[in-house]
């Protein structure tokens, strides 16, 4: 593709030429005498079709403004008022697991009240297959479904957790509506004050906001651009 336009505009320069020489030794200077052919006329050179247009630039997509609901277990409990404060509907519950999340995606499709944009937290209680993440995926239907990566403590029983967020990072890309948000990425990265309480895995109200905050980026920001950056200090601003 990057060579197809400079041949075309030589194509067309070659042509316009061309154009120009016949209409030069067409002349009647040139012409062969008794030969009766007619002069060429300065309209052959009015053939020679322009360089195509460029294409209007298409306009930018503006940010989502729409519902999303929040799904998950104590993690994104303590982020609930934040992420209420930034108009998103949360449903979390203590030491829920996927079928938990299961329940509430049937509770809404049930209801008719399942809104396009659908964040999932989901893992911190027990890992999961393919199978699950086909299954919830499933229900999620064509909306656009975030997954949040989960961030446990470096201990013997949490040794899952590496495992299922990489899990997370390879099924996302199977799915054309899928997206990853890398909390856990971002909670590695923090310095400063701290978003964890000692158990290293439920929310301080820093915490809370940090998480709302990468949360409202990734679901608000147009499909075209990525998401799950991790959230640096200067990045959290208190919830509006």
């Amino acid at each position: 593709m990057p060579r197809s336009r400079p041949r075309a505009l030589a194509g067309v320069v070659g042509a316009f030429v061309a154009a120009l020489l016949l209409a030069g030794c067409g002349s009647s200077a040139a012409s062969p005498a008794g030969d009766g052919a007619a002069p060429a006329s300065s309209a052959t050179a009015a053939t020679v079709e322009s360089p195509p247009e460029a294409s209007p630039t298409t306009p930018s997509e503006p940010p989502y403004d729409g519902p999303v609901l929040a799904i998950g277990d104590s993690v994104m409990l303590g982020a609930d008022p934040c992420l209420a404060a930034r108009g998103i509907t949360v449903d979390a519950d203590e030491s829920r697991s996927y079928w938990g999340v299961y329940d509430v995606l049937d509770a809404a499709l049930a209801a008719g009240t399942l809104p396009d944009r659908v964040v999932l937290h989901t893992g911190t209680n027990g890992e999961f297959g393919s199978e699950v993440f086909a299954n919830l995926m499933e229900r999620v239907g064509d909306r656009e479904a975030y997954w949040v990566t989960i961030h446990l403590p470096d201990e013997e029983r949490y040794a899952f957790a590496d495992g299922l967020n990489a899990f997370l990072a390879d099924e996302v890309g199977r799915y054309p509506n899928a997206h990853l948000i890398d909390w856990d990425a971002a909670v590695a990265e923090h310095t400063g004050k701290p978003w964890l309480y000692d158990d290293q895995i439920h929310l301080t109200p820093a915490g809370c906001k940090a998480f709302a905050r990468l949360v409202d980026t990734a679901v608000r920001a147009p499909l075209a651009a990525a998401v799950g950056a991790p959230v640096d200090d200067g990045a959290v601003s208190p919830a509006p």
